[in-house]
């Protein structure tokens, strides 16, 4: 075979542990660092001259590299009020520090973004789930039967899902529903509940 035919050669990495080189005999300086995926490990490299074998194990490693790279970008604003993945070289990065937004500050003045006080959202979580509980306390107060079927609205099923659930037409759910607002729109009209 000339020069020229010669096929080219590939190289697998192989991840080894140190139990794999002790119990197949694998020579200390055939281990080599390779990154797989997303961590750098100890390899052994495999040779082979069939590139589709090459290609096939290797794609999946590389998508998974370039994910990990792409989750690692900013976010920042395209220009047109949306977001984006910078697309810059985050080595010569200004606002890169090892891989990070160096403040969240900057992040917020480029892309404009505001966000929602976390403890007015709690208080709104703290005050639903008050609310669905004294509700659920007069339902079971003044029609027992319905106080399930509220719950089960609470949780997003669905009429048709009620049904099934409790062995019933969906027109007789719809009808418990009805009654159900009327006995909690009643509650809540309430002179403590309307100061």
């Amino acid at each position: 075979m000339s020069k020229n035919n010669k096929k080219q050669q590939y190289l697998i990495p192989m991840e080894v542990t140190p139990e794999t080189i002790r119990d197949f005999g694998i020579k200390k300086e055939d281990v080599v660092p390779a990154k797989i995926g997303n961590k750098i490990v100890s390899a052994i490299m495999i040779p082979t001259d069939d590139e589709e074998l090459y290609l096939t194990y290797m794609r999946p490693i590389w998508a998974e590299m370039k994910r990990e790279e792409r989750s690692r970008r900013c976010i920042v604003s395209d220009g047109k009020g949306r977001l984006k993945r910078c697309e810059m070289d985050c080595k010569v990065c200004k606002k890169m520090k090892d891989g990070a937004p160096l403040s969240l500050e900057s992040f917020f003045e480029e892309t404009e973004l505001e966000f929602e006080d976390p403890a007015a959202n709690q208080c709104e979580i703290i005050l639903t789930a008050i609310l669905f509980e004294d509700l659920l306390e007069n339902l079971r107060k003044k029609a027992p039967e319905l106080a399930p079927i509220f719950e089960m609205l609470y949780d997003g099923k669905s009429q048709r899902t009620i049904a099934n659930l409790i062995n019933k037409p969906q027109s007789s759910v719809n009808d418990m529903i009805k009654r159900m607002r009327t006995i909690l729109q009643q509650h809540i009209s309430r002179d403590d509940l309307a100061k």
